[in-house]
């Protein structure tokens, strides 16, 4: 198994699945599965992921940029116009240049996104919502290092650091392997959010994560992340349903939600044992550019088709 998953979208994070065979055979009525899948089961008993997602991700001016929850194509393209008009009409304007990048962004235009944060940062290094949508550019493309330094110096110069920005520093210490800074940054944040979730669900302590999880959904009810991370802890609960549930919910606010679709996979192949339905969220997983398969899923499934296809053949 991989220790990795998609940067900036999703990691994995470790799932024991000690309750595979008490399901086997039990789920949506049906009373046996197909052999081949069975023996596939088996063969990952001990070594399943899930994709804890960090949501890197809040409203204009709190810290964090990302698109919100349940905005559609049309609505986005609607935000992006007007962004780019009032950013035409006011170029020097540090808040209509942040909107602008937040916009694009959103619309998957990170380096035009980059571009914009690059100059607002020029003119002033503390204004904290291109700050922090800076962060969230710096972790998609995996350059920790550098945004460690800048958060770092930030803090120098402000002697503290926004919430949200603190998130973004101890989520960069994570990924940059520096686990003793990330875990102090961690610990000095009091609210419960999907990152904080998702360092739990990271750690050593993750079965223990289902109330700080539940407090994080409470607090962002909107939140794809919050959604897809509960699944995970009900399914580490030993409750698939309500994980499915969960995960489910998560795609119904953001479709592309890579950690879901992939979730989506696991629990319909390993707990249901309906391999069309796992195919499918896998397909749709790839579809919005996820190419981690820390389970080898795409391997598993395409293994039990073509037993199963032998099988048929031989009848």
């Amino acid at each position: 198994m991989s220790p990795n998953a998609p940067r900036g979208t999703a990691l994995a994070s470790r799932f024991w699945c000690n309750r595979i065979n008490s399901a086997m055979g039990t789920a949506r009525g049906r009373s046996t599965v197909t052999r081949p899948l069975r023996k596939q089961a088996k063969r990952v008993l001990g070594a399943m992921a899930l994709v804890a997602v960090v949501a890197a991700c809040a409203g204009p001016r709190s810290g964090v940029a990302t698109r919100p929850g349940g905005e559609s194509g049309e609505d986005l393209q609607q935000r992006l116009r007007a962004a780019r008009s009032a950013f035409a009409e006011h170029p020097a304007d540090p808040e209509a240049a942040y909107d602008f990048a937040r916009a694009l962004d959103a619309a998957d235009s990170a380096m035009a996104a980059r571009e914009l944060c690059e100059r607002i940062l020029g003119s002033d290094p503390d204004h904290a919502p291109a700050l922090s949508l800076w962060s969230k550019i710096l972790y998609e493309s995996g350059e920790h290092d550098r945004a460690i330094a800048d958060l770092e110096a930030a803090r120098e110069r402000l002697g503290h650091l926004d919430p949200v920005l603190r998130i973004g520093l101890a989520l960069h210490y994570e990924a940059a392997g520096r686990l003793a800074e990330s875990e102090r940054e961690f610990a000095a944040i009091d609210s419960a959010t999907s990152a904080k979730v998702y360092h739990v669900l990271r750690g050593e302590h993750f079965l223990e994560a289902g109330e700080l999880a539940a407090a994080a959904l409470q607090a962002e009810p909107r939140s794809a992340a919050a959604h897809n991370n509960w699944g995970i802890t009900r399914l580490y609960a030993g409750d698939p349903e309500a994980a499915r549930e969960a995960f489910l919910r998560a795609l119904e606010i953001d479709p592309g939600q890579r950690g879901a679709l992939y979730n989506l996979a696991i629990v319909d192949a390993f707990y249901f044992f309906d391999e069309d339905q796992a195919r499918q969220w896998l397909a749709r997983y790839r579809a919005t550019g996820g190419v981690d398969d820390p389970d080898g899923l795409g391997e598993l499934l395409a293994a039990e088709t073509e037993d199963t296809v032998g099988e048929q053949a031989r009848r």
